[in-house]
């Protein structure tokens, strides 16, 4: 389950917009931690691990045309504990396309979504 993998305190961290290119359908693995810690700009973005906003880091915007987070994944915005927001400048900025290259074949282009999975955002 990946909300008992995130509480590990070994959990190792890799930066996500080092992991996709700008016009990429890129597909994470159940197995990997991302962190949202500076710009990222992805075409389609499939989530199987989890993938978290970096709550201490100013002025980052994430850019994609859709973003589906898959049975088990997990997208973090903030905590309860530790809302986006809490430091001075911090934002979660997510803005979505007016079309991507690469289509879901369901959902289509334009979209940020779950499916059995679970997404959380505080702030």
């Amino acid at each position: 389950n990946a909300e008992s993998g995130f509480a590990s305190s070994d959990t190792v961290w890799q930066n996500a917009s080092d992991k996709c290119a700008p016009d990429a359908l890129c597909t994470q693995g159940m197995d990997e931690r991302w962190l949202i810690s500076s710009n990222m700009t992805v075409d389609g973005l499939v989530v199987r691990g989890i993938l978290k906003w970096d709550g201490t880091v100013p002025g980052i915007t994430l850019v994609i045309g859709w973003m589906l987070v898959e049975s088990g994944g997990l997208f973090l915005v903030g905590s309860a504990r530790e809302p986006i927001g809490l430091y001075p400048g911090v934002t979660a900025r997510i803005y979505i396309k007016r079309s991507s290259i690469h289509r879901h074949p369901v959902l289509g282009d334009r979209f940020l979504g779950g499916d059995s999975s679970t997404i959380k955002i505080f702030g």
